[in-house]
């Protein structure tokens, strides 16, 4: 028996599954944050936001290295998500943070635009990304005394470039019917080709786009070895513990069972490590 692919939801089913895999998740993402930070160019006191925030680790990570009087923002379109930011907001600290529930496509933008826009992972899953980043662009400074507001966002390069999540992919797609990839459709590979969304970006508005590809070798969850990180994978990513649950016949075991085999090559000292590759985005508001 077999099952098709289900969509992101992230108001609701996969925001709730983000949200109790957060400290696994979390802790895999966190070397991703380093190349964002870097790029955001934080050498004063600045309004920033991330966008698609997730539990914000990232808005508290840049909020640490930002200078004295920032203010960092996270949004996100997941309820549940934003609650676990809220909770994790310090007490004290130089920078403000707020964590705020936001369909980023369509909330119109604030009175006080942003000197940057961040985001790590979370630009993925527009449903109309012209729409959104042509509302992203109304987020963003201009232009005030000759400073220009900037944004950095990370996006996953190719599949082939990216093992740790093909590998699960491919033997999800062992036991259940699995559709084709419609090449526009929200999903974590949609800008492989970085070309679509430096178009995408040009056409919203911004301007001196550029990308870089940063390269990590990234633990799977918080440390797993091969059968934890078989688990995670499956229980984590997508919606494939579902679908193969849906299959029956024990098609999770099998897949499990497969993953595990797979894993056990990527395996060192006990945590299974695996190829990352990702895009890093830059532009700003108006010309330099």
């Amino acid at each position: 028996m077999t099952t098709k692919a289900k969509v992101h939801d992230w108001q609701n089913s996969h925001g709730k599954k983000w949200s109790n895999k957060i400290d696994d998740i979390e802790k895999m993402l966190e070397p991703f944050n380093e190349p964002i930070i870097q790029a955001l160019e934080l050498e004063k006191p600045t309004r920033i936001a991330d966008i698609g925030c997730g539990g914000g680790r990232t808005a508290l990570a840049i909020a640490r290295l930002a200078p004295a009087g920032s203010t960092v923002d996270g949004y996100d379109i997941s309820q549940d998500l934003i609650n676990i930011g809220q909770k994790r907001i310090p007490a004290t600290g130089d920078t403000k943070v707020t964590f705020s529930c936001a369909d980023m496509q369509r909330e119109p933008a604030p009175k006080i635009k942003y000197d940057r826009l961040a985001s790590r992972f979370g630009i993925m899953f527009f449903e109309n990304p012209r729409e959104a980043f042509a509302n992203l662009y109304g987020w963003l400074r201009v232009s005030d005394s000759g400073e220009i507001g900037k944004f950095v966002f990370s996006a996953w390069a190719s599949p082939e470039k990216n093992p740790w999540m093909v590998s699960v992919h491919k033997t999800v797609a062992k036991y259940v019917d699995m559709p084709p990839n419609e090449e526009d459709a929200p999903g974590p590979f949609r800008y492989a080709d970085k070309d679509k969304l430096l178009k995408l970006l040009k056409e919203a508005g911004f301007t001196n786009c550029d990308t870089t590809q940063w390269q990590h070798k990234m633990i799977l969850g918080s440390g797993f070895d091969s059968a934890g990180a078989a688990d995670f994978a499956l229980s984590s990513f997508s919606t494939f513990q579902e679908m193969l649950e849906e299959a029956g016949a024990g098609a999770y075991d099998r897949a499990k069972e497969d993953l595990i085999s797979y894993f056990q090559d990527h395996e060192v000292d006990g945590i299974v490590k695996m190829d990352a590759n990702v895009h890093i985005f830059k532009g700003c508001a108006s010309p330099s």
